[in-house]
């Protein structure tokens, strides 16, 4: 009789902490919701903004970001209260037999449709902010930005290399490959906007900007590639300072991410670009998982059974892996819901933890030159930004 006085006691227990999970989220999410809206009209009415520039679409879409922001904080509180269940040995067989398989490849999939959709889209919704001349213009800076990637990545072997428009907010380039080391991905994420400001900046000093059209093109290929090199968030900047300077930390790699990723945010709500705010919340809700990969890897690292291919490993350094990877997968997809799904979770962690740990950090000298290079770079900008005014 005690032990179903017991187990109601506790159905109850675990009843009322979801109406507790439920109250509390309903209130951060309008809190989120309106806090972000009066954040972002102070923003809007201290930059000098007009009154009516805060239109009803950026309140409503600041709603939603703050909105979506309160919800998940609380729901990521209250699930790092959750124990975990243990992992059984059913599950650890099972995400063994998945990393054995290779990973998926896209390797004959055809790019080039892909690319034409997605450059057709950015062309479509661009034409009315900025015109004919100007998207044209845009969309070239944009190209020659996203080729100086797509070169640096084919060359040092990346797999899978591709380029892609996104609507109202730019391009990316992507690629596969997980032996590189810190020299070389700082090497890819210098390849974008070095050439284009360079580019920009000999138009600008050698008195070719005379020309509106070239003054126009310079103009572009400063701003964009200028302010893509800014050390905030998601940018081409802020990848890089986290390649050379804090990578070695997971501590410090994790506070960088936040603290850029929420000044990249201020900025885009002071320029009115909802995506790139997006984008910055985005960055800090994947911090936390990023930071649990990047202390396993470290982890994984140090163990004297490391073995840089997979294929060759110990069984006892898998086990290895397979515990810190379930450590790393967050509580939430461990619930008994996710059953079918957490072995891929596992493997996916497992794969991503290892070739975290692969990669080697850049060295100190090559901080030291580039970082000198990219105080001079920004100085040049800024007078040739002048000069062309």
């Amino acid at each position: 009789m005690a032990g179903l006085i017991n187990v109601e006691d506790e159905r109850h227990g675990r009843a009322r902490m979801r109406l507790v999970l439920i109250a509390v989220r309903a209130v951060a999410t309008f809190v989120g919701g309106f806090g972000a809206v009066l954040a972002a009209g102070w923003l809007s009415y201290h930059a000098g903004r007009r009154p009516h520039a805060f239109s009803p679409g950026m309140a409503l879409g600041a709603f939603v970001v703050g909105s979506l922001l309160g919800s998940a904080s609380v729901a990521r509180a209250f699930d790092r209260t959750e124990p975990a269940p243990p992992a059984t040995p059913e599950l650890r067989n099972a995400a063994l037999s998945l990393l054995e398989q290779p990973a998926a490849t896209n390797q004959k999939t055809k790019f080039g449709p892909l690319l034409a959709i997605s450059l057709l889209a950015f062309l479509a919704t661009g034409g009315s902010t900025h015109g004919v001349q100007g998207l044209l213009i845009l969309t070239a800076v944009l190209a020659f930005h996203e080729g100086g990637h797509l070169v640096a990545m084919r060359a040092l072997g990346y797999r899978d290399t591709r380029i892609l428009f996104i609507p109202f907010l730019g391009a990316v380039t992507t690629g596969t490959r997980e032996d590189v080391s810190g020299t070389e991905r700082a090497l890819v994420l210098l390849a974008g906007p070095l050439p284009g400001l360079l580019l920009g900046l000999a138009l600008i000093f050698s008195g070719s900007s005379g020309d509106p059209l070239l003054r126009q093109v310079a103009g572009m290929l400063i701003a964009i590639n200028a302010f893509n090199l800014l050390p905030l968030g998601a940018l081409d900047g802020g990848k890089l300072f986290d390649v050379l300077l804090f990578s070695r930390s997971p501590w410090l790699q994790t506070a960088f991410t936040l603290l850029s990723s929420a000044c990249l945010g201020l900025l885009a709500l002071l320029l009115h670009s909802w995506l790139l705010v997006a984008l910055a919340l985005f960055s800090m809700l994947t911090a936390s998982s990023q930071h649990a990969v990047a202390v396993a890897a470290r982890a994984i690292a140090a163990d004297p059974r490391f073995s840089p291919d997979l294929r060759a490993a110990s069984p006892e350094f898998l086990d290895a892996l397979f515990t810190v990877a379930y450590d790393a997968v967050p509580s939430r997809a461990k619930r008994p819901k996710n059953v079918d799904l957490l072995p891929r979770l596992c493997a996916n962690a497992m794969r991503m933890i290892h070739a975290s740990a692969k990669q080697r950090p850049a060295s100190p000298s090559l901080a030291l030159i580039v970082l000198s290079g990219y105080a001079a770079l920004f100085g040049l900008a800024a007078l040739a930004w002048l000069h062309r005014a």
